[in-house]
């Protein structure tokens, strides 16, 4: 099922629109970054991890590289703008320039005045499996690959504008190995990984339409819940989620955890640095950033302060080899990696109608033109 909705308050024209979009109500200056007061030295303060009820888009100027932000105004999509629906998971951009938004209700494509839906039809196979979208990520081909809660994994044409299922069939062990699945990934060898919530993770080659299943660690547990999964440098595959971080061993198809890694560690995003060292996403112990430097093999927690809890499918956004995005329920923080500090918080201010509308940041994403796009959760808010 698709749908087309103008965006009537922007009037904007094409997919190379898009940035106009959020340059217009956007005021940046270039400088280094300067210490918010409060944020420098974080609690220790457990987190916990908070569920979602709503949401819309703000965006604003990054490009320039590092930038400190003196007056902040922010661009708006809701669902008064055509979006389908208010709780969204993931943003992309894809190569031809359109952003893409997964939501729990639909498919949107959006060229900066118009948005287009895509929907289940339960008369039409070609279409989406299932309206609940987890992930998204485009192929070399132009693809999009896409990750829904209850139908699998679905591939989208762009051209064709139809849908290819792959759906899992206990009858058929070839088949993926769960319908519930939450992180996508494509690695250097041509490969896709999908990490499922309750099934493990599987291998797909898109080439011969082969799945490879990985269920268990080393000691024979249930991997658990998988929210990312990410190719390294040297072409290792490395995932987290509620047991914490994990490595597959392509060669003997081994599933093991580093001596590091605590029992109750669990996140929600993986990043690897330039350098080789790996950024967790945490909300047990911590809610905040964990680094596991693997050369030292050492946990190192920069727990987040001002009583922030995560966010469900929250994830980093690196600036650069700057620092680091970071949503929460309190507000979107920026960590310094030279001075390994947090030194901002962009907060909700009741005085300002150009602030954040709300302070639940769930996730952020910069696009090619280096806006960042970030979704709020606003309660309330309905489709």
């Amino acid at each position: 099922m698709i749908t087309i909705r103008q965006n009537i308050a922007s009037g904007l024209r094409g997919a190379s629109r898009i940035l106009l979009l959020c340059i217009i109500v956007s005021y940046v200056v270039a400088a280094q970054p300067r210490p918010t007061t409060g944020l420098a030295d974080p609690t220790t303060k457990d987190g916990a991890r908070g569920d979602r009820e709503g949401s819309e888009f703000q965006s604003f100027d990054t490009r320039g590289g590092h930038t400190r932000v003196s007056d902040l105004r922010f661009a708006h999509l809701t669902t008064n703008d055509g979006l389908s629906q208010s709780y969204v998971t993931e943003i992309l951009q894809d190569r031809r320039g359109f952003m893409w938004f997964a939501t729990r209700d639909g498919l949107n494509r959006y060229d900066g005045n118009t948005f287009v839906v895509y929907k289940h039809n339960p008369n039409d196979p070609r279409s989406l499996s299932a309206n609940y979208i987890w992930d998204l990520t485009e192929d070399d081909q132009g693809y999009l690959w896409i990750a829904t809660d209850t139908g699998g994994v679905n591939k989208f044409d762009p051209t064709t504008e139809r849908f290819a299922r792959y759906r899992h069939d206990p009858n058929n062990s070839n088949s993926i190995c769960g319908d519930a699945v939450e992180s996508i990934a494509r690695d250097s060898r041509g490969y896709l990984w999908f990490g499922t919530s309750d099934s493990g993770l599987d291998k797909f080659d898109p080439s011969t339409g082969t799945f490879t299943h990985y269920v268990a660690d080393s000691d024979g547990q249930f991997v658990g819940r998988i929210t990312k999964v990410i190719e390294d440098r040297r072409r290792d595959i490395w995932f987290v989620g509620e047991r914490g971080l994990f490595h597959l061993n392509l060669q003997t198809g081994q599933i093991t955890r580093p001596p590091a890694i605590i029992q109750r560690l669990v996140a929600d995003y993986l990043y690897e640095d330039n350098v080789g060292t790996f950024w967790m996403l945490a909300y047990s112990p911590i809610f905040g950033l964990v680094k596991y430097d693997r050369q030292a093999e050492r946990l190192t927690n920069y727990p987040v302060s001002g009583g922030a809890i995560g966010v469900a499918s929250s994830n980093l956004l690196a600036d650069g080899q700057n620092g680091f995005w970071v949503p929460s329920s309190q507000g979107l923080y920026y960590f310094d990696l030279r001075t390994e500090r947090w030194t901002y918080r962009f907060q909700h201010d009741e005085t300002n109608p150009d602030s954040l509308n709300d302070n639940t940041v769930a996730s952020v994403y910069r696009d090619r033109g280096g806006l960042l796009w970030w979704e709020l959760q606003m309660v309330g808010l309905t489709s």
